[in-house]
């Protein structure tokens, strides 16, 4: 069993309404997190229970998992929701939206491409903004700052000063949802329209979720803040964990302010501070004081660990160093640390952007170590064969009729003389579906039939028709189209899988499936085995044994296009995560030359991190 320290029991304990912790890296926020939840769960009323937001699905199942070490999953769907923001926005707004007038069954559109082909349409019909959008350029910004718009009500008033603008937002959101479509940012605009407009169901809903407990709270923004208070009302108490070091989602409207001002001048709050670090090595957290001016204490830290800068010609030689590293931690373990064996999986190179390990990536193949990339794939599921790429969409059209673009795609695709009008016709067509052969077709078409079937989707049944079809020879026009359709089946299969654990039988539909998968709580926290590759922005949440960060160049790190304070200030925090993600090791690298895509090698200047983490080397 594990014992809290004195402070972190007076956290777990605490009687206060309105409760607010600022927790370091490394010191043990999620233990405390769940032990309250116990806490707040004993004290619970039936039908009463506690609201648990995160901000990844990662920490999500994190929190759940230890949550089921208590409840079983039974006892804890009664009791608690733990998931994201988004998820349960989500799951309000298709059980509540029809109090307002949405239609039933509304989807997430996640894919930004589809998002925008739906904006060209609605910019088309607004003349105000012919002059204005002339190039991809242009609608792609005037996009953003409709998102935007969404997440901050400050910038809303600036954005509808124009009467264009106000247009196409307007435009937009009604041709989504005539597709019975929704995006991310509107899953949360409508939850609070709903609580706003509708009190006695807000009233129902606060007098349900007792307790909101928010990890991670640094990475709000104003709209998911808004939805907090929204389903809080005066009658419903709030946790705030998390710390303001960490705040790098700058770009998505989040603001650690909400959490350290807005949120205690909105409340009465009584606040606490966690700075004691249990994860982190002696020698990492010097470096992440130097970063950040923390308080932590690290003279009482059992391990001493090691952490260093080192520079190399170009970032070809920092390649094979770190690769060299890496196999010689994997064959000895670390000394320093007194641990004999250090899987690849406790290992990961972090770096500002996804294009700075184009060098190590080489240099790890090379030498056969297994490694993983953490991409960003806007948190939705993708696949890589037309077959499945088929099948995702005629999902899509069976739960949604109203989806007017995924059919007009399919008719592309599949190019009849005269578009099929209905999901219906395209099923019942007896043709070869481009790109795949008569059998492949036969085998799509039947899945689909099977799914359609019942009120709970038999996956089993359609996954052994289109497994069946990839264990035949003859069914595809070559080996690499067969591997990418064998793939793309054991990765549905999985997702099938993980979302039955997640549900009970009697909740499960093809419709929740769909958003489990557009809401990225069914997929793999990472890609693959070995080694992590990762940006730092996708490994908040992560702890290694050994961790490299790379790159640490000015205009790559901190990025060449942050020039406010406070974007270098989010550079600097990104910094600060990128170092404690390390439980025992950290190295820094730069290279002093850099090749150029055109040609020729250019030098680099040391990132104002390195040249301040090489200080602490000299002391």
């Amino acid at each position: 069993m594990v014992r809290l320290t004195v402070r972190q029991q007076e956290i777990v304990d605490c009687d206060s309404k309105y409760c607010l912790v600022a927790a370091s890296a490394g010191s043990g926020k999620t233990l405390v997190l769940t032990k309250r939840i116990e806490r707040l769960l004993e004290g619970l009323r039936h039908g009463e229970k506690v609201l648990a937001l995160t901000f990844t699905n990662k920490a999500a199942r994190e929190l759940g998992d230890r949550l089921l070490g208590v409840y079983s999953r039974e006892e804890l769907s009664e009791k608690v929701f733990v998931g994201t923001i988004h998820s349960f926005c989500a799951e309000f707004v298709a059980r509540r939206g029809s109090t307002i007038g949405l239609p039933p069954d509304l989807h997430v559109f996640e894919s930004v491409e589809d998002r925008l082909a739906i904006f060209a349409d609605a910019v088309a019909a607004v003349p105000q903004l012919q002059a204005r959008v002339t190039d991809d350029k242009a609608l792609r910004q005037l996009f953003e700052d409709v998102g935007r718009a969404k997440r901050s009500r400050e910038y809303r008033k600036q954005f509808f000063a124009n009467s264009g603008n106000r247009m196409v937002f307007d435009e937009y959101r009604s041709r989504m949802l005539l597709q019975h479509a929704v995006d991310f940012d509107d899953i949360l605009v409508y939850t609070i329209q709903i609580l706003t407009e509708q009190p006695a169901l807000a009233m129902l809903y606060q007098n349900i979720y007792r307790y909101i407990c928010i990890d991670e709270a640094q990475d709000l923004n104003d709209v998911q803040y808004q939805v907090v208070r929204a389903l809080a009302g005066s009658t419903s108490g709030i946790m705030m964990v998390g710390d303001s070091r960490q705040a790098i989602y700058g770009f998505n409207g989040s603001s650690a302010g909400i959490m350290t001002k807005q949120f205690p001048q909105d409340y009465e709050v009584d606040k606490y501070v966690l700075d004691e670090n249990f994860r982190s090595s002696e020698a990492v957290m010097r470096y992440a004081q130097a970063i950040e001016n923390t308080s932590q204490m690290v003279q009482k830290l059992a391990i001493r660990g090691e952490a260093a800068c080192f520079e190399f010609v170009d970032e070809t030689e920092e390649a094979r160093w770190i690769v060299k590293k890496i196999l010689d931690f994997n064959t000895h373990g670390l000394q320093c640390a007194g641990i004999e064996d250090i899987p690849l999986d406790s290992i990961a190179v972090l770096a500002r952007n996804r294009y700075v390990f184009v060098e190590l990536r080489k240099a790890l193949g090379d030498s056969d170590v297994a490694f993983n990339e953490r991409v960003a794939s806007g948190g939705a599921a993708t696949s890589e064969s037309d077959l499945f790429n088929y099948f995702h969409a005629g999902l899509r059209l069976m739960v949604n009729p109203n989806d007017q673009l995924h059919l007009q795609k399919l008719n592309i695709e599949f190019g009849p003389d005269k578009p099929y009008e209905s999901f219906e016709d395209i099923c019942s067509a007896n043709c070869t579906y481009d790109g795949l052969t008569i059998e492949a077709s036969d085998a799509l078409r039947g899945s689909w039939s099977l799914l359609a079937k019942g009120r709970v989707p038999r996956f089993d049944l359609a996954f052994e028709v289109l497994n069946g079809l990839c264990n035949t020879d003859s069914a595809f026009s070559g080996d690499d189209d067969r591997l990418l359709a064998t793939r793309d089946c054991e990765q549905w299969t999985k997702w099938w899988e993980r979302y039955c654990l997640s549900t009970s039988p009697s909740s499960r539909s093809l419709s929740g499936f769909l958003r489990a998968l557009s809401l990225g709580e069914v997929l793999d926290g990472q890609n693959g085995e070995g080694v992590t590759l990762s940006s730092v922005h996708l490994s908040k949440g992560l702890e290694f044994d050994v961790v490299f960060v790379i790159g640490l160049n000015d205009g790559t790190f901190p990025d060449y296009r942050s020039r406010t304070p406070t974007q270098l200030d989010e550079e600097r925090h990104s910094m600060f995560v990128a170092i404690t993600r390390s439980k025992r090791l950290c190295y820094v690298t730069r290279p002093k030359l850099r090749a150029m895509p055109w040609g020729g090698m250019r030098p680099q200047t040391p990132s104002p991190f390195f040249v301040v983490l090489q200080q602490v080397d000299m002391r």
